[in-house]
């Protein structure tokens, strides 16, 4: 996941975005990444655990810089796909999740790697099967066929979550640390999805409502700076 993408505002795939109340009863936004999202993320990163560091990244992790931020939440929204999951608190958004796939660099292209990370805070609260969720649903109609990604074999929470969102958990053959998930996109496999305790209507609703505030605070502000 180290290819750079090119962002346009003139894509910005606002049908993706999601709201519902959370089980600690505060609203939460899933939506596609901004690059105004970048100092956000890092917020949400730098404050993870060292655990949930070496567990998303695979390695130990002391700062992010700014230009790791940027490719991070400057993407394509085609090649480099990225969610946040975000909540407010007395207005002020944060990023509380992570999620995103970059397009395999092979002949094909018809496969994905993956990679999610929930803010520690918010553990345990369905977020994972969320982002889950989002992104094999977008990689679905986007057209791939394959979804995978490489996890740490003693990462149980995570090869737990993986089974539950019907991915093929197998052991790497040369490197025992490793556990290879993927999952093959098709109707049978990607109908297991989360139904958010919602009406059609009311979410339709707070949608467009989210996205007309998010959009005047974002891009007409950016603008007019």
């Amino acid at each position: 996941m180290n290819s750079r993408t090119e962002y346009s505002e003139n894509f910005y795939p606002a049908s993706r975005i999601k709201t519902w109340q959370s089980q600690n009863g505060r609203r939460i936004t899933l939506r596609p990444i901004l690059p105004q999202d970048s100092s956000l993320l890092g917020q949400m990163l730098e404050g993870l655990s060292d655990a949930s560091k070496w567990f998303r990244f695979h390695g130990a992790v002391k700062s992010f810089s700014a230009n790791r931020l940027d490719y991070m939440s400057i993407v394509d929204h085609k090649k480099h796909v990225a969610f946040v999951i975000t909540e407010c608190n007395d207005d002020i958004e944060h990023v509380i999740a992570d999620a995103r796939y970059v397009i395999d660099a092979n002949d094909s292209q018809d496969s994905a790697e993956f990679a999610i990370v929930v803010d520690d805070q918010w553990q345990h609260m369905g977020l994972g099967e969320h982002c889950m969720k989002a992104l094999t649903m977008t990689a679905f109609q986007d057209g791939l066929r394959w979804l995978h990604g490489d996890v740490l074999a003693h990462n149980e929470r995570m090869i737990a979550l993986m089974e539950r969102c019907h991915f093929y958990c197998t052991p790497d053959r040369s490197d025992e640390n490793i556990v290879h998930a993927e999952i093959l996109l098709n109707e049978k496999n990607i109908q297991h999805e989360i139904h958010i305790n919602q009406s059609p209507i009311m979410r339709l609703i707070q949608r467009h409502s989210y996205i007309k505030s998010f959009f005047q605070k974002n891009f007409l502000r950016s603008k007019h700076a």
